[in-house]
């Protein structure tokens, strides 16, 4: 008996050593670069989509599933004359005066999900910041640096997201980055905060996108290349081999892989074909599309919700076709309305393609324009987008 209990006790003492053995690996496993559960899923909100007049795309932030989003970007606020930052609606934006608070609630999500990074989206739309910096004002673009900290801490946010380029135009200007990245980062990182920024490359990534040096000033970096489009073409708008093939040309210039982030489109861009029997990716069409209800600049741009109803009206008479070079979905209507658009297929392709090159995780622009109240779905599932990139990032291997 007591060479029996002493027996016991020794292999008690054992799966106790094995069990601590197996939680270190556990630990370690779980927090290293490689690991699925440490991939970032970001959701991008539009806050004037809380002022949408149609129920299927009027949003506000307490709509977003949190339990898929680890980062929300809110956009947007402007840069005034005086290199100040402000929204451009303020009865939106705050609480004063009977306001919305759009960016009050949006940073209030923290609260319900501990961990979750709430960023501000900055754009500089008349061009004020990108004049001084341009001229090489120093003081001004301290001045800016210190305003945007002042406003990002006011306000509880975690960092910024800045695109600095010249007017109207969405290309990174070098010369401009190179002076001020450097201010802005040391701005924020003495007040321990992130700095992202959001790349639509118009053409083959080259040396005046962003250099290795400049992409050492950025936490996070998110390329979205659905804007890689023909003017007069039929074509696939965020084909898998575009992205590919602009990932490898930012990671042959020295940009590290483990800071870029895919950006995944919840809207699809429409034209009007010429003839319906010409319905191919690649043929000649008419004019844009112009049947979006949604979009407050171009009607040619459909919500993910607009077109899942849009196809789901018999009525319209969509047919669907798989692009066999691209591996993604177009589809055309009775009107002669084309689109091409993501699916689960897509999607998983594109989250593969994370996995595979150790990226930083996938980007959802923008969340409010997905199917977010699973409206014209048999089993009525909310963002369907975000949803099947999160469960793509986060299977087994």
């Amino acid at each position: 008996m007591e060479k029996a209990g002493k027996f016991l006790k020794m292999m008690k003492s054992y799966f106790q050593y094995l069990t601590l053995i197996f939680l270190i690996l556990h630990v370690s496993v779980s927090e290293g670069d490689g690991s699925n559960s440490a991939k970032h899923m970001m959701c991008f909100l539009d806050a004037s989509a809380a002022l949408q007049e149609h129920e299927e795309s009027r949003f506000v932030p307490e709509d977003l599933d949190l339990s898929i989003c680890t980062h929300v970007v809110y956009s947007r606020v402007e840069i005034t004359m005086d290199l100040e930052i402000e929204p451009k609606n303020k009865s939106l934006d705050f609480l004063e005066n009977g306001g919305l608070g759009i960016i009050n609630r949006t940073v209030a999500l923290k609260e319900r999900k501990p961990g979750l990074e709430v960023f501000l989206d900055l754009h500089d739309s008349e061009g004020e910041l990108y004049r001084n910096v341009k001229a090489g004002d120093r003081s001004a673009m301290t001045k800016f640096a210190k305003t945007a900290v002042h406003f990002i801490q006011q306000h509880g946010f975690d960092g910024m997201s800045i695109r600095i380029s010249s007017y109207h135009e969405e290309d990174p200007d070098t010369e401009a980055s190179e002076n001020l990245l450097p201010i802005i980062n040391e701005e924020f990182q003495k007040n321990g905060l992130k700095l992202i920024t959001i790349l639509m490359p118009r053409e083959r990534p080259h040396q005046t996108d962003l250099t290795a040096a400049m992409s050492s000033y950025f936490d996070l970096i998110v390329v979205a290349t659905y804007w890689t489009l023909p003017t007069r073409y039929t074509v696939i708008m965020s084909s898998p081999r575009n992205l590919e093939r602009v990932v490898n040309g930012y990671r042959d210039a020295g940009i590290p892989m483990e800071k870029l982030v895919v950006a995944i489109p919840a809207f699809s861009v429409t034209v009007k074909l010429c003839d319906r029997n010409q319905r191919d990716v690649n043929v000649e069409y008419c004019e844009s599309g112009d049947e979006g209800i949604h979009a407050p600049q171009t009607n040619s741009l459909l919500y993910s919700s607009e077109l899942i109803r849009k196809m789901a009206n018999a009525t319209e008479g969509w047919a669907i076709f798989k692009d066999p070079e691209s591996n993604m979905l177009h589809a055309d209507s009775n009107s002669l309305l084309w689109t091409s658009y993501e699916d689960n297929t897509s999607i998983r392709q594109k989250v593969a393609f994370v996995l595979k090159n150790n990226m930083a995780g996938i980007a959802i622009v923008n969340s409010n324009m997905e199917n977010f109240k699973g409206l014209y779905d048999e089993e009525g599932m909310t963002f369907p987008i975000t949803r099947a990139a999160f469960n793509a990032l986060h299977e087994e291997p």
